[in-house]
């Protein structure tokens, strides 16, 4: 169990994850953790980007605001087309709707927008959509 902010949100936005991936019958990567990408070559990678912590009140024990980007990206062999990777995209956005709240102990972590699905990213290995998730939480 988390102890600090930071802890807390990372678990919040890791258990929503996890959820989701297991709910779309995926394999998660997240870092981190020991991951080996399925023969199927269907699969999601979590990545965490804690952005910056902004002052909100004059009082130096006041809360923060914490802001930051999940990024889910939705991976599929070549050849597969885009299709089915936009549709498995989508379903992820759909997990993460705007002012959804993931809270972990006494810190609540909050969707800010809904999230985005960039274009189609085709490295030699595979074909990967990211969807980027912002998210805020007080504490």
């Amino acid at each position: 169990m988390s102890m600090t902010v930071e802890g807390k949100i990372h678990d919040a936005l890791y258990a929503r994850t996890v959820a989701m991936a297991t709910a779309l019958q995926l394999p998660l990567s997240w870092r981190g953790y020991e991951f080996t990408v399925p023969a199927s070559g269907n699969w999601l990678r979590a990545e965490l980007f804690p952005n910056v912590t902004n002052r909100i009140t004059i009082g130096s024990t006041g809360p923060h605001q914490f802001l930051g980007l999940l990024q889910i990206a939705v991976h599929a062999p070549h050849g597969t087309g885009e299709h089915d990777l936009r549709e498995r995209a989508g379903e992820v956005i759909g997990w993460f709707p705007a002012d959804h709240k993931m809270i972990d102990g006494n810190v609540t972590v909050r969707v800010t927008k809904r999230p985005q699905a960039a274009e189609v990213m085709t490295p030699d290995e595979d074909l990967f959509i990211p969807v980027t998730v912002s998210y805020e939480a007080f504490a």
